[in-house]
């Protein structure tokens, strides 16, 4: 029963969760964004990975937990708005890593992807490595890469 209900919400896009958890994760997110983190996944699985929604909406709690941790250091990500979603590499996660060891390629594919579909990567947070916090993308806000969909209709309409 929990697959249908899984693929009832993600079939449309060609992609399929890997269970619970990564449904969870996706339907947590605004509808405007999930529809950009679908699409990024999709594209993924296009170029042969695997990717996997590890994070969407964070409470505050979670937040906080993560930040003690020292795994974020923001109070206020765009998590907590379900505008930011983490994907990582589900071969490693299904092989009892944490996702993030992966191949460089998965990364630059990643980034790639993510901007393709105007969305904000993590990438350039270089505190946290050469590839910063790549498996990070989020919403964009009027930064480097554009505006939001309904924008783009707008002005692709003669005057």
């Amino acid at each position: 029963m929990a697959n249908l209900f899984i693929k009832l919400t993600t079939e449309d896009w060609g992609y399929t969760c890997h269970g619970k958890r990564e449904y969870d994760a996706l339907i947590s997110l605004v509808p405007y964004f999930r529809d950009r983190v679908l699409r990024v996944l999709v594209d993924m699985v296009a170029r042969g990975h695997e990717p996997y929604c590890l994070w969407g909406k964070r409470s505050l709690g979670q937040q906080v937990k993560l930040v003690a941790k020292g795994v974020s250091s923001l109070r206020h990500s765009k998590h907590l708005a379900g505008k930011a979603a983490d994907i990582v590499d589900y071969e490693d996660l299904s092989h009892g890593g944490s996702g993030w060891n992966t191949s460089e390629c998965f990364w630059a594919d990643l980034i790639m992807v993510a901007q393709r579909h105007d969305l904000y990567s993590g990438f350039a947070w270089k505190k946290y490595g050469r590839f910063g916090d790549s498996c990070h993308v989020e919403w964009q806000t009027g930064r480097t890469v554009g505006l939001p969909p309904w924008l783009y209709c707008l002005a692709s309409r003669p005057p």
